[in-house]
């Protein structure tokens, strides 16, 4: 059974930091001998959590103390002989690089999470630095996987990568752990008024520019001012968040936009709701979706590539033009006026998750094309 180092170079609330978790714990759970390096942040206890399934958890700051962190990593390799070192995220892939120089042994691959698209915060240096690093990173690695063909796509364009080195595997979810906490949910719904009679849209991000939670506000403040049931829960936190706010006012929807703030509770939350919008211009896998569409939730998300390769159009959900509030609001007009419609392609969404995003056949898939298949 493979021993195997999962290294992440970012410890926040978001996808891909969730990702490497469920990874962990997956492989832990089938057997095998888990050791996770983290650096400090929001998301550690949930890291360190999973030393009740047998992972072994090591804190090392790769901002603040590189050359610590670097000797510590090398260390641990040679002390634990892995088979196999999973990295995810820049800092993840440049320490591990740097870390396993001249060793021999450990096979390393990266999965790549996010959408080089949607990096518009890096600087034209940093950008450059960030994109020399990592292609080095990568060419030596045994393999590198992308959460969605559209985002292998563009690495393979972007770090200049050989075909055959870069596998998708979807992004998955762990359907054991997708059930609902009753008290949580009657919680929740009291808190933030879910209970209540209405029409519940949810849209789950960071507040960042491509994000474009605005098309929402726009939608409903612009175009749907005659469906006075329609609240909008904005789940994450961010840069934009004054901004929204003031979208909301200035369209009379103060009352009816609610900003929850970063939310752990999840799946409860997606129980509460009655849709799901994904307003973003660029994505590498959105996890919310498929979070939302394990619930059952009609899907109205932005036509962007990795979106098309999970949503069947008309069938699990529907598209709308990036920023296009007036196809937006369609839409979701579209939905609310057919609940039975809405509730049909909700629950082909849900099939098609089951079918296609178990983090037992993401596991298969990266074991499979990155330890040498015996006979």
């Amino acid at each position: 059974m493979p021993k195997i180092l999962q290294v992440v170079g970012y410890a926040t609330l978001g996808g891909a930091e969730k990702n490497t978790g469920l990874l962990t714990k997956a492989f832990a759970r089938r057997g095998h001998t888990c050791h996770l390096i983290s650096p400090p942040g929001d998301i550690l206890p949930h890291y360190q959590a999973l030393r009740e399934f047998g992972v072994v958890h090591h804190t090392l700051d790769f901002r603040n103390r590189p050359w610590e962190s670097l000797a510590r990593i090398r260390a641990l390799v040679r002390e634990q002989r892995f088979d196999l070192i999973h990295s995810h995220l820049f800092l993840a892939d440049i320490m591990v690089y740097f870390a396993t120089l001249g060793l021999s042994g450990p096979r390393r691959i990266s999965t790549i999470h996010s959408s080089i698209l949607a990096q518009a915060q890096l600087t034209g240096q940093s950008r450059l630095r960030q994109r020399l690093l990592s292609s080095l990173a990568f060419r030596s690695f045994n393999r590198i996987f992308t959460v969605s063909e559209s985002l292998r796509g563009e690495s393979l364009d972007y770090f200049r990568l050989p075909p055959e080195k870069v596998v998708t595997t979807l992004n998955s979810l762990d359907f054991t752990g997708m059930t609902v906490d009753a008290d949580k949910r009657t919680e929740l719904a009291a808190r933030y008024g879910l209970a209540a009679p209405g029409f519940k849209i949810g849209c789950v991000g960071h507040f960042f520019p491509y994000k474009s939670q605005v098309t929402l506000i726009r939608a409903v403040g612009l175009h749907l001012r005659d469906l006075k049931d329609i609240r909008i829960f904005l789940i994450g936190d961010g840069d934009e968040r004054e901004h929204l706010q003031a979208e909301a006012e200035k369209h009379g929807l103060a009352d009816r936009v609610c900003f929850t703030g970063l939310q752990e509770d999840m799946n409860e939350w997606y129980s509460l709701l009655d849709m799901f919008v994904h307003t973003s211009f660029a994505e590498a896998l959105s996890r919310s979706i498929l979070e939302a569409m394990f619930f059952g939730l009609p899907i109205v998300a932005s036509d962007i590539p990795s979106s098309r390769e999970i949503i069947a159009s008309g069938e699990t959900g529907l598209f709308f033009p990036s920023g296009d509030d007036l196809k937006l609001a369609e839409s979701i007009r579209s939905i609310h006026g057919d609940r039975s419609k809405a509730a049909a392609m909700g629950a082909r969404a849900k099939r098609f998750v089951l079918e296609n995003c178990s983090m037992e056949a993401t596991i298969d898939t990266l074991l499979a094309h990155s330890l040498p298949q015996r006979n």
